[in-house]
């Protein structure tokens, strides 16, 4: 569940807050550009381990399905 987005995300994004929440629902990894899910998941499970919150790496570049 997406606990949190700053307000630049809205910036970029184009969606208000309320949207992107929408967007994301219960799973953050709904916002991750299809093509990028695997690396992106792949990288977030050797960074935190199953059953821990986590948020996404910041080194981490990856598109935003809008």
């Amino acid at each position: 569940m997406l606990l949190y987005f700053s307000d630049g995300v809205m910036k970029l994004s184009g969606h208000t807050r309320e949207e992107y929440g929408r967007l994301a629902g219960r799973d953050a990894m709904n916002l991750v550009c299809e093509h990028d899910r695997d690396r992106v998941s792949a990288a977030v499970r050797r960074r935190w381990p199953a059953g821990r919150c986590w948020t996404y790496p910041t080194a981490c570049a990856t598109r935003t399905a809008t």
